[in-house]
């Protein structure tokens, strides 16, 4: 993670997710409305901690503000979990981009059933997005299932 502070807003969408310019380097950052950002085309904006992107469309996703104490790209829901655990596997998918749970489980060293349990109860609080994807149409059971910090995140699947 970085923390990027010459940033300039480029662009303003209509769901209140922001682009920005890094004023030294010509870097672009990807702002979800999540972090609330008010600023409008033109306007400076302020620090923001950021994780590279590798094969978005931006080279930079702003994950947090500065003196943030969670990494969270999302509004968390009063009783979200805070374990250690929950905050790693967050930074996990927002650093990876779309994760499967083996991937996840090897990053935090733990089984498959426990990354799993963490995946779901940040899905449920509404924290990261899944994607269910099933071999056969109709079929009840996911063939493989994906997580990712949003459903933006899963744009490049759609065929």
């Amino acid at each position: 993670m970085e923390t990027l502070s010459n940033l300039v807003v480029v662009n303003r969408i209509q769901s209140g997710s922001v682009f920005a310019i890094d004023q030294y380097t010509g870097e672009d950052v990807f702002i979800p409305s999540a972090l609330n950002v008010t600023a409008a085309i033109g306007d400076g904006v302020q620090p923001l901690v950021c994780v590279r992107q590798t094969g978005e469309t931006t080279q930079w996703r702003a994950i947090k503000l500065p003196g943030d104490d969670t990494v969270s790209l999302t509004t968390t829901k009063p009783n979200a979990p805070e374990s250690d655990r929950a905050v790693e596997t967050r930074r996990i998918v927002a650093a990876n981009g779309i994760c499967s749970m083996a991937f996840v489980a090897e990053e935090l060293g733990v089984d498959q059933n426990t990354a799993g349990y963490e995946l779901k109860k940040l899905h449920t609080a509404g924290i990261i997005a899944r994607a269910s994807i099933r071999k056969e149409e109709g079929t009840a059971r996911a063939s493989l299932v994906l997580w990712a910090i949003s459903v933006d995140s899963f744009g490049g699947l759609a065929a």
